[in-house]
């Protein structure tokens, strides 16, 4: 394990970065050569995710007045760009981006089952997660005595949409099994009657017999006590299914 918990972050700084901004053990902000990272430093980042960063030698700008040369007759006077530093690849930010989108559990259950249940168990996540990073920051802000009414606000915000998720959670789990013309069941039952049909043959019973079985099944299946039946039957309360069936 490497002694360096920034290393990460230091692995993805262009080679020109003398210095990043920080937060040190005692609360205060300030500039740290990278060399210099300290393991109870917390690098702050920008709203994009990016460390601030400063480019260059380190020091003071000069304040003494720079000349210029007298520009010609019929030329502008030349000036320095107000931004020397460079801008960071956009290609490589955008892909880093990308990566991490893929890999975000939310958006690969989406992708992969949308109409799963682990989508809102996900969402859960997600907002708890934000909740407690709020509570965090509302923490440190009273440690320094500062005003945390804005940052209770946000939390409150996010709690009452971890429980109103929550509350679609319970009903989700709740209908789960009993949801029989939903996709997922309705896949599963075709599925089922291929194989039934399948050992059928296989059984060397005849077409006739096959497609007798098969009408006199469909006609069970329509009628509404057998999804009645069926409901009680994936709540487990088989005992009742079967004595009606009697």
């Amino acid at each position: 394990m490497s002694s360096n918990p920034h290393v990460e972050i230091i692995s993805r700084l262009p080679a020109d970065v003398h210095s990043v901004k920080v937060e040190d053990s005692g609360g205060k902000t300030r500039w740290r050569p990278v060399h210099k990272l300290l393991r109870s430093d917390t690098i702050l980042m920008t709203k994009e995710g990016r460390p601030f960063m400063m480019k260059g030698s380190p020091g003071r700008r000069s304040h003494k007045p720079r000349k210029y040369d007298k520009p010609k007759k019929g030329q502008r006077k030349k000036t320095e760009s107000p931004n020397p530093h460079i801008p960071e690849d956009l290609e490589v930010v955008a892909g880093q981006r990308a990566n991490f989108i893929e890999k975000d559990p939310l958006s690969q259950v989406i992708r992969e089952s949308p109409d799963s249940t682990d989508v809102l168990q996900e969402i859960m996540s997600g907002l708890a997660e934000e909740a407690a990073s709020i509570a965090y920051d509302r923490l440190r802000e009273e440690q320094k005595g500062r005003p945390t009414s804005v940052i209770s606000t946000r939390r409150i915000q996010a709690l009452k949409a971890l429980g109103e998720t929550w509350l679609k959670r319970t009903e989700q789990l709740d209908e789960r099994d009993i949801d029989l013309g939903g996709p997922a069941f309705q896949n599963l039952w075709r599925f089922l009657m291929s194989t039934f049909r399948t050992a059928m043959v296989q059984s060397n019973l005849s077409s006739e017999s096959i497609q007798h079985v098969m009408t006199n099944l469909g006609q069970q299946v329509d009628d509404d006590l057998w999804v009645t039946n069926a409901q009680k039957a994936m709540r487990g309360n088989m005992f009742s299914v079967s004595s009606q069936s009697r």
